[in-house]
Order: structure tokens, then C-alpha cells, then sequence
């Protein structure tokens, strides 16, 4: 494919070269400033460039119409056309200057029944001043006059100006005329013909610039209408960079083919002092522009690390080019417009690899991309070479950019309509879609369901027992204490029955009176136990909307190892309370937490002493708790850690302990939410809780720390 695209691009190029040469082997030539057209049909259509020898005096500007020959007032010759770098000065001698003023002279030979009336002359923009006057040989009768600017020997009267123009020429005496052409140049440092003048019907050449006209406006036309339709596309989703850099790009290019086809000077907007300058400026800049628009627009539509790094070396050395011309006049950047059009090609054959990458990649786009990329280059590659007269075709740039535009604007509308016939799939099967994914979502979840509902029986069951475990707390301590205030009555009649019978009182009565007595005691134990145990029960069920203030942070933990006696009373727990300082906190938040600790240490260590006893092991279940005032970030607070010899956490998972309902006991034994409430009840103390493995027992060690006030 990319064979063909090449050979395509050359056949292109040599076809235009070709045709351009054979349609010049029938066209008479100029020779030593005459130009026989004495044998040439003037129809409707057909004009003829009057191209060959002409006669040239350099440095001179003749005034008037010569009434001798042309070699005694025009001594040199010059092709045309051709430019003034390759001409010799009045001394004969090669000058490749380009700056000063020139007189251009051709006799031009009618056939007899040419009616000089109907026919126009055509005229290219050339050199920046240029006068164009056709003489009638016979009579000197100035025909028609045309101006380009105005010539002038010297800079400062010379006024520039680049237009194409033509003019229709007067009737003649004689079959036989003389185009005098004065030309100046103090502005640009290229001067000279690109093109010959024509020679036609009137009509025919009225049609050529017509027909010009319009397509230069076509051609802007389609580039503005493409600029303003996807600016407008990028407006409604900003997220489409591709539109706003293809809108940008598009900009750059009507600014372009509106320079180049003199638009401004055909409406007038050049009259105005340094006008000139400005249009060439104008022209140039677009240059570096189009390539860096052209660059973002490639990152835009195919992103990569690679397109990135192309836009901004493409970008680099633009801007630089930017620089040239905004801060230097056209006789210094005009003189690089080699250095321009190599940026221009490089960066395009750098664009155009890119795209082939992206094509051996897979990616769909890339190859419209690069179909219209090898257009671009086409127009790109043809014009330099004709801008430098190394081939002899015409400038086909604005063409080719149409067509680039028009495969660039396919594609982006290929991609709307992908998008379009997505959204339109995805609208006809929403409910397929909506169906099948909540089909997928309810088998995935519905053993998380089911858990979550599990979790909150138990949560609403351990609510309703709380309450009635405070209920029972509380009407437990009325019987308890009727109990206890009777033990002292009970104490003292025994006390009282053992005086009144002294030493003399019989065995019998000696035994029961030892029986009651220590029933007494054995009452006595058991009822402040049970108080401890009701009083514990009231402290932490008691709900508290407000934090309390004064709280004994070692009672709190006390009151917890009363309430999981049952769960540790095989357990060897070293209990370790310094002297702590009163705080402020939720009493019985921090206690569910302690409580929460103890009996996960409690089964950690059951877990480790199970599995050590099945392997002949017999060491006894450990559990330590200790408390200390403790500072973090200049912060005052109490830490509470307690220690167990379980088998510890992994360090893989102490990130995850604290997660709701991760838990590393076995299925039926762990909820997932202990640790995660513990978590959030130092969170609302503003402290912390950490989990590290314990040193001297071999299992976790799990910290609480809080700040002595809550802060606000």
C-alpha cells in the first residue's frame, strides 16, 4: 500500500511536469524580444504565455514608447519567466542582486486579421512595483496601461504591491505591438516572474480570473465552514479535542489561501502604509502555523507518548520560525524560504511515519489519515519545486487542501457516527443490558446480602439486649442491695448469740453458730460481686450524647475485665495500670472497646493454645493489659494496649484489620465488625488505634490512644 502511495505521488508530480511540457512544444517563443504569433488562432478559450527571450535594461527605466529598435534601448536579455538572480549586469557581468528597478521590453507579432480590441492581457504577480504598458508599433499609441504597485528607482517612491490583474487592450493600427513593463524592487528578496504574462481573448481571460476567483473562494469558503462546524462540535462536548484542533487548523488554512489569492489587495485592504509587509508576514507565519496545527491535530485524534513528543519539537521549532518573522523584515526571513519549506516537509514526512506506525498498530483511523496526509504532500512537495524553479508545473497546495480537509472531516465524521450507531445500539438494548447487568449483580451479591442481613439480626439483637441488660442491671441492684444491707444485721446477731452463751454453749450449738458464720461470709463475697458486676453493667450501657468529663480511664478498663471474666477466666491476665491523669471521652464507647480487645485476645490466645495442645504443647493462655499517659504531636493522652500470645496478625493483612466486615476468625465465629467499630470510636475521639505483633508474648498487640480532651 504504502509502495503505491509513493509511486502515486510521483506519477502525480511528473504528469503535471509532463503536461506542462508538451502543451509549451506547440507554443511559440520569444527570441531576442520578439514573439511571432503571426500564425496563431485567437479563439474563445484558448491564451497563449508569452514566455521566451525578452529584451531587459537593467538599472533603467524607459519612458515613452522607443521608436527604434530594442537592442539600442534595451541591451540585455532575460527569460520569462525567470528571475533576476541568474542575470548579468549592463556590464555583461552575472549579478545575483535582486534589489533595484528594471525596464522589460517584447515585440509581439499579430496575425493580420486580429482585431487588437478584443484581445486582454493577463498579468501574474510578480516582482512587488511593476507598470505594464502596450504600444501600438505603428502609430506609438499607448493601447493599455495596468500598474502593480508603483515603480520606482528608488525605495522610498516605490510602492509595493503583489495582484493579479488583467487588462483589456485598445485597437491597433498594425498587427504589430510592444509590451513595456517597468519594474522595481527595494521590499523582497526574490524578484522576477513566476509566471509569464498571457495573451488572449478578452473573454477568455475574464473567465480564467473569474473562474480563479471563485475557486480560491470555494476553497476558503470550505475551509471556514469546516473551521466554525467543529469549533461548534467542540463547544457542545469540550472533551473532542480533535474538533477544536482540526477547527484551528482550518483557521490557519483559510488564512493562508486568503493571503495567497490576493484577496486583501482585490478589496483594497492594502492602501495603508506598511501593507506590504504585513500581508507577507501574514503569509509566512501560516507556514509554521498550519505544521504546529496540523501536529496537535495528529495528537488529537491518535494520543500517544510518541505524538506528544512530535508536537513538541514540531511546536519548538515553529515557534522559532513564529520568531523569525514577527521580529525580522521580509528581506531577511523571505531570503529562508527554504528554511520554511523544509520545515514544512519534514515535519510532514515525521507526521506521515507517525501515521504509518499507527497503521502497522492497527489503528483504524490512521489510514485515512495517511491517504490524506500523502494529498497534503503532493501539494506540498509540488509547490516547493515550483516555487523554486526546479519544476515547470503550477501551485495545486490550495487543492490538495480541500481534499485534506474533506478525508480529515470523513474521518471525524466516521467517528461521530460510531458513536452514533453505539449510543443507538446501546438505546435499543438498554433494557437487555439494564437486565442482564443486575442479573450479574444480584448473583454477586447476594451472599453479601445475606451477611449484611445476618449482621444486622445480630446487631438489632445485641441492641435489645443491651437495653435489657440494663433493665436486668438495674432491677437486679435493688434485691442485691437489700441483701447486702442485711448482711451487717445477720453479722451482728450471731456476733450477739455467741456472747449471750459464752463458753458454756453446747457442741451443737458451737457447729451451727461455725455454719452460719461462714455462710455469712460466702453471702458477703458473692453480693459484692454482684454489685461490681450491676454496676459495671450500668456504666456501660448508659448512653451518653455528650462526651463525660473527670472519667478514670483504669476504672473503665477494670469494669471490662468484670464484664469478660467468663471469657477469660482461663487465661493469665497481667494487668499493668500506671498512673493516668482524668480525661475527657465517651465512657462506655471506650469500654466496648477495651471489652471488644479482651475477648479478641482471649480467643487469639484459645485459638494458639487449641493448636499447640494438638501438637503435645502445653503452655497457659496469656493476656496483658497496660496503661499509660502517653503524648503524640505535643498532644497529652492515655494509651491502653493489650497484648495476647496468639499467633499475631500478618503484616499483609494489619492494613485491612480495621476494614468492616474483615475478619481473620473462622466462618460462624467473627462478624467483621469489632475491630471496624473500634476504629471508629477513636476516630471520634480524634486518636487512633494500631495493631503491631508483640515481642515477649508472640501475638498481637493492639494500642489505643486518645487524647486526654477531645478537641472541638
Amino acid at each position: 500500500m504504502y509502495h503505491n502511495l509513493i509511486a502515486m505521488l510521483v506519477a502525480f508530480v511528473l504528469l503535471i511536469g509532463q503536461a506542462k511540457a508538451q502543451s509549451m512544444q506547440n507554443i511559440p517563443m520569444a527570441v531576442d524580444g520578439v514573439l511571432d504569433l503571426s500564425d496563431w488562432v485567437f479563439d474563445q478559450d484558448a491564451t497563449i504565455p508569452l514566455e521566451g527571450q525578452w529584451r531587459v535594461a537593467w538599472q533603467s527605466f524607459v519612458h515613452g514608447h522607443p521608436e527604434h529598435q530594442l537592442s539600442k534601448y534595451f541591451p540585455s536579455t532575460a527569460t520569462m519567466p525567470g528571475m533576476w538572480n541568474d542575470r548579468t549586469d549592463p556590464d555583461g557581468k552575472p549579478t545575483s542582486s535582486t534589489l533595484g528597478y528594471a525596464t522589460y521590453a517584447l515585440d509581439i507579432i499579430l496575425p493580420g486579421t486580429a482585431d487588437t480590441s478584443n484581445l486582454g492581457l493577463s498579468i501574474q504577480s510578480g516582482s512587488p512595483s511593476s507598470k505594464w504598458d502596450v504600444y501600438d508599433l505603428g502609430t506609438g499609441k499607448l493601447l493599455s496601461r495596468s500598474y502593480q504597485g508603483v515603480p520606482a528607482a528608488t525605495s522610498d517612491k516605490a510602492v509595493a504591491k503583489w495582484i493579479d490583474s488583467y487588462t483589456q487592450i485598445g485597437p491597433s493600427s498594425t498587427n504589430r505591438i510592444r509590451l513595456i513593463v517597468q519594474v522595481s524592487n527595494f521590499n523582497y528578496p526574490v524578484a522576477g516572474f513566476l509566471d509569464a504574462p498571457s495573451l488572449g481573448s478578452i473573454d477568455a481571460i475574464k473567465r480564467q480570473h473569474q473562474t480563479r476567483m471563485v475557486l480560491n473562494s470555494i476553497v476558503i469558503g470550505i475551509l471556514l465552514l469546516t473551521a466554525l462546524y467543529h469549533l461548534l462540535v467542540y463547544i457542545q462536548r469540550k472533551e473532542d479535542k480533535a474538533s477544536l484542533a482540526f477547527s484551528i487548523w482550518c483557521s490557519v488554512l483559510a488564512l493562508r489561501n486568503l493571503i495567497t489569492a490576493r484577496i486583501p489587495q482585490i478589496f483594497g485592504l492594502d492602501n495603508f502604509p506598511g501593507s506590504f509587509e504585513q500581508l507577507v508576514a501574514l503569509e509566512f507565519l501560516t507556514i509554521p502555523l498550519g505544521v504546529i496545527g496540523g501536529a496537535y491535530f495528529l495528537h488529537a485524534i491518535l494520543p500517544s507518548a510518541l505524538a506528544r513528543k512530535n508536537l513538541q519539537w514540531i511546536s519548538g521549532t515553529g515557534l522559532a520560525l513564529i520568531c523569525l518573522t514577527l521580529f525580522t523584515s521580509p528581506m531577511v526571513y523571505a531570503e529562508k524560504l527554504y528554511i520554511y519549506q523544509l520545515h514544512l516537509l519534514f515535519c510532514s514526512l515525521a507526521l506521515f511515519g507517525y501515521l504509518v506506525l499507527k497503521i502497522k498498530h492497527g489503528e483504524p483511523s490512521a489510514k485515512m489519515l495517511c491517504l490524506a496526509f500523502v494529498v497534503l504532500l503532493i501539494g506540498a512537495l509540488n509547490d516547493a519545486l515550483h516555487s523554486q524553479d526546479i519544476i515547470r508545473t503550477t501551485f495545486i497546495i490550495h487543492y490538495t487542501f480541500v481534499a485534506f480537509v474533506v478525508l480529515q472531516s470523513s474521518i471525524l465524521t466516521n467517528n461521530f457516527t460510531r458513536a452514533f450507531y453505539q449510543a443507538e445500539h446501546l438505546r435499543k438494548n438498554l433494557q437487555e443490558e439494564v437486565t442482564l447487568q443486575t442479573a450479574e449483580l444480584r448473583e454477586t451479591s447476594d451472599r453479601e446480602i445475606q451477611h449484611a442481613k445476618t449482621l444486622l439480626n445480630k446487631n438489632e439483637k445485641l441492641s435489645q439486649l443491651g437495653v435489657m441488660i440494663a433493665g436486668i442491671g438495674h432491677e437486679i441492684v435493688n434485691p442485691v442491695s437489700v441483701i447486702s444491707n442485711g448482711l451487717p444485721l445477720q453479722e451482728e446477731a450471731l456476733t450477739t448469740i455467741k456472747q449471750t452463751l459464752g463458753q458454756s454453749k453446747p457442741q451443737q450449738i458451737e457447729k451451727a453458730l461455725d455454719k452460719l458464720e461462714l455462710t455469712h461470709r460466702t453471702n458477703q463475697t458473692s453480693v459484692h460481686k454482684l454489685l461490681e458486676i450491676t454496676n459495671a453493667l450500668r456504666t456501660q450501657s448508659r448512653q451518653e450524647p455528650l462526651p463525660t468529663d473527670g472519667v478514670c480511664v483504669n476504672e473503665i478498663i477494670k469494669e471490662a475485665i468484670i464484664l469478660t471474666a467468663g471469657r477469660i477466666f482461663n487465661t493469665e491476665l497481667t494487668q499493668d495500670l500506671g498512673t493516668i491523669p482524668l480525661i475527657q471521652c465517651y465512657r462506655s464507647k471506650v469500654g466496648q472497646v477495651v471489652i471488644n480487645l479482651l475477648v479478641n485476645a482471649s480467643d487469639a490466645a484459645e485459638a494458639r493454645h487449641t493448636e499447640q495442645r494438638d501438637n503435645g504443647v502445653f503452655e497457659r493462655r496469656k493476656i496483658k493489659i497496660q496503661s499509660q499517659q502517653k503524648s503524640r504531636d505535643d498532644i497529652d493522652g492515655i494509651s491502653i494496649v493489650v497484648s495476647d500470645s496468639g499467633r499475631g496478625v500478618p503484616e499483609t493483612l494489619q492494613g485491612q484489620i480495621f476494614d468492616q466486615f474483615f475478619t481473620t476468625k473462622g466462618p460462624g465465629k467473627g462478624t467483621g465488625l469489632g475491630l471496624a467499630m473500634c476504629a471508629e470510636i477513636a476516630q471520634e475521639h480524634r486518636g487512633s488505634i494500631d495493631v503491631t505483633n508483640d515481642s515477649e508474648f508472640g501475638g498481637a498487640s493492639f494500642e489505643l490512644w486518645i487524647p486526654c480532651s477531645i478537641p472541638s
